[in-house]
């Protein structure tokens, strides 16, 4: 199989922030291709549960592909994935975000999605605490446009992480308005959605974007901002490239109400008692159920999202919310009863169990 660049080759610059290319031979188009507001969604999610596995076809009870495709992982070293999601790949552009999955301290990020073969080519590579590389299991979710224009929805990527405008093939907004960066301190900015966002709501979630071992996650979000902070492996502020996904009453899959979300905004309420989120931030695809969220110990929560299937093609990912430095991964996806279950743990830099709120985000294809 013939895998995606390593790095990035060959960039060209526009609004301040470098073109993702191919290579030599792709040079940018003079007018990138935007997904307009209300053309069909594509997506794709996998579950890559095979850490040392050199070349496997993903977790099938995790992963979908909106063209029907299989998606597949390689492992080219410790830590160092490829996931190819076919049918995906006839332009550049689209989201992607990571997480961790398992009981463990590692952290996962993307490194780098491009149209490779028809596929869409995806790289995810996992560090442990320290920084180095580490064979570890993850989710990944990719987007390409809004299956509903009429529900706030945006995303972007900020490579190089610096004020401006975000390369157009890798940015969407729901309202119609550019999103715009500015940067406001050391591994801090602030992410404007412009005038089309009326209300607030829904999840932000965040994943850095390289191949170093820096890591990410979402201080805030209003009505139109959200606000990003990123961290060496050992927690200290820095600029590195990120992926910002927003999501309002709706998942990045091809139906508007499949899947669900919260925000988990109290990470010391009293253990082993469940609370119902912030309904403005909770979202099932079943109306009038209501999700909750326990604290099961230090830094470990439960999420319980009512009548959605667990393993119906279902795909979680996490990120850390606020302004301590914690991280936080999906630890494990299970039944409860008629409804989905899933762990999240966070942590300190260092890999010390801490409480810390965060967003989950559980995207469904049935």
């Amino acid at each position: 199989m013939r895998r995606a660049p390593r790095a990035i080759i060959g960039s060209a610059v526009l609004g301040g922030f470098a073109l993702l290319t191919a290579g030599p031979a792709a040079a940018a188009p003079a007018t990138p291709p935007v997904t307009a507001a209300g053309e069909a969604a594509q997506y794709g999610f996998a579950f890559a549960d095979q850490p040392s596995n050199p070349s496997y076809v993903a977790n099938a009870r995790m992963s979908a592909n909106s063209t029907g495709g299989t998606n597949t992982v390689t492992r080219y070293r410790a830590g160092d994935y490829e996931v190819r999601m076919p049918g995906l790949g006839a332009t550049q552009g689209g989201n992607v975000q990571v997480s961790a999955y398992g009981d463990h301290d590692n952290r996962c990020k993307a490194t780098y999605w491009l149209p490779l073969d028809g596929a869409m080519a995806v790289g995810v590579i996992c560090h442990s605490p320290s920084g180095a590389l580490a064979d570890t299991q993850f989710t990944v979710q990719f987007q390409r446009g809004s299956n509903d224009p009429q529900k706030q929805s945006a995303y972007l990527l900020a490579h190089p992480p610096v004020s401006g405008a975000p390369d157009a093939r890798y940015s969407f907004n729901s309202g119609g308005a550019p999103n715009t960066v500015t940067r406001t301190g050391t591994g801090a900015w602030s992410v404007d959605f412009g005038s089309g966002f009326t209300k607030l709501g829904g999840v932000v979630h965040v994943s850095a974007y390289g191949f170093n071992a820096n890591y990410c996650k979402v201080r805030s979000w209003n009505v139109r901002t959200a606000d990003v902070r990123c961290f060496t492996a050992a927690g200290q502020p820095t600029d590195t490239a990120w992926s910002l996904r927003y999501t309002d009453r709706h998942l990045p899959n091809g139906f508007a109400d499949l899947g669900g979300y919260v925000w988990a905004n109290q990470p010391s309420a009293p253990i082993g008692v469940p609370y119902s989120p912030d309904a403005r931030h909770s979202f099932t695809m079943q109306g009038g159920e209501t999700n909750t969220v326990e604290h099961e110990g230090t830094g470990r929560y439960r999420v319980r999202l009512n009548r959605i299937p667990a393993f119906d093609q279902g795909n979680p990912v996490a990120t850390a919310h606020g302004s301590s430095t914690a991280v936080c991964s999906v630890t494990e996806l299970f039944s409860s009863g008629s409804s989905s279950a899933i762990d999240v743990d966070c942590q300190t830099p260092s890999g010390t169990p801490v409480d810390s709120a965060f967003t989950l985000s559980h995207a469904t294809n049935r």
